[in-house]
């Protein structure tokens, strides 16, 4: 969860548009196609990635777990055409950062 935060951070910075701009138009850039299910706000790890938000937001969370990702996908999961002709497919362009649990991110 916390390196989605960063994905979205990296996307505002690289002047995707406003935080408002780019967490609506998220749904867009989805790797996968199923949508991500809604954590369950009871948890405790969920809690703790809500606490942190603000750190990613104002940047003070130096540590970018992603290494500046702008795009990710879970590849076990069925995945967008978009994203398979255009960042999978285009590895010069788009470079793959990191590899957190099962998620790839790339820049």
């Amino acid at each position: 969860m916390l390196a989605i935060l960063h994905v979205i951070r990296n996307r505002v910075m690289a002047g995707w548009g406003d935080w408002l701009d780019v967490v609506e138009a998220a749904p867009l850039k989805r790797g996968n196609i199923s949508p991500p299910a809604a954590p369950n706000m009871r948890l405790g790890d969920v809690r703790i990635v809500l606490n942190r938000v603000d750190e990613i937001y104002q940047k003070t969370d130096t540590v970018d777990l992603t290494g500046g990702a702008l795009f990710y996908v879970d590849p076990g999961q069925p995945m967008n055409d978009w994203f398979r002709r255009e960042v999978i497919e285009k590895p010069d362009a788009h470079r793959r950062t990191a590899h957190i649990g099962p998620v790839w991110f790339y820049a």
